[in-house]
């Protein structure tokens, strides 16, 4: 019974994950949620108990990220394009 009630829970966030994804505003808020949690950069700290910190702060950003790859893949690269998209833009003079 706890298989069937945790696969409903897990079909159901996957749901409203996908929601949150069918609009640009949602996709900018995940990357934002991506890059807050320091996914694709460097953790280390010579400080051991700050470099711990962010290591557990990028292992929560790359669970997500690969939540996305492996769910929500289609979603995953547009987000990814508007991002880069979006820095461009920030970039022009």
């Amino acid at each position: 019974m706890d298989d069937k009630l945790n696969a409903d829970v897990e079909s159901k966030a996957d749901q409203d994950l996908a929601t949150v994804l069918i609009t640009a505003s949602g996709r900018r808020f995940i990357w934002r949620l991506i890059d807050m949690f320091s996914a694709e950069r460097d953790t280390f700290a010579p400080d051991p108990y700050l470099h711990a910190y962010n290591a557990g702060q990028q292992s929560v950003g790359l669970r997500f990220v690969n939540l996305m790859k492996d769910k929500h893949f289609e979603h995953f690269q547009m987000m990814e394009r508007e991002a880069h998209q979006a820095a461009e833009e920030l970039d022009k003079p």
